[in-house]
């Protein structure tokens, strides 16, 4: 018996000669009406994955501050400074408003916690039997 080709199921497309379907990814819908295509959303719209119908495609958000965080590399010991660097919180739906701010090399890095001490690598804690008091913790 000969085999036929099978139907992708709703929410997944293919291409020719592909032995299986994917879902369709995000910004995209499956038409309820055409299988096996992926359409883009309409431009300020967004969609997660697996999206099926145009209804499913939902009007971005105005990006503001709480879009986005703070982060920083690790402290490098010789200088004991770090890069401050921000990136969008996923998934990273918002478009238009505020810009994601610009970075900051050479920030210095974090004290240790109180219990902890540098030694030379980072910050690790007192051994059994010593303690650092609280506001001498030591730069890591």
């Amino acid at each position: 018996a000969e085999l036929e080709c099978s139907k992708c199921p709703k929410g997944t497309s293919s291409i020719p000669g592909s032995s299986a379907c994917v879902s369709c990814g995000a910004d995209e819908y499956a038409s309820e009406a055409h299988y096996g295509n992926c359409i883009p959303c309409p431009n300020g719209t967004y969609s997660f994955p697996g999206a099926v119908g145009i209804e499913q495609c939902r009007q971005r958000p105005i990006c503001t501050e709480v879009d986005y965080s703070k982060n920083f590399t690790d402290c490098n010991r010789a200088t004991m400074t770090r890069d401050m660097y921000y990136n969008w919180t996923l998934p990273h739906i918002c478009w238009q408003g505020v810009a994601l701010p610009q970075g900051q090399a050479g920030v210095g890095c974090e004290p240790c916690q109180p219990g902890m001490f540098d030694d030379g690598t980072g910050c690790v804690p007192c051994g059994p039997g010593h303690y650092i008091p609280p506001g001498a913790a030591s730069s890591s």
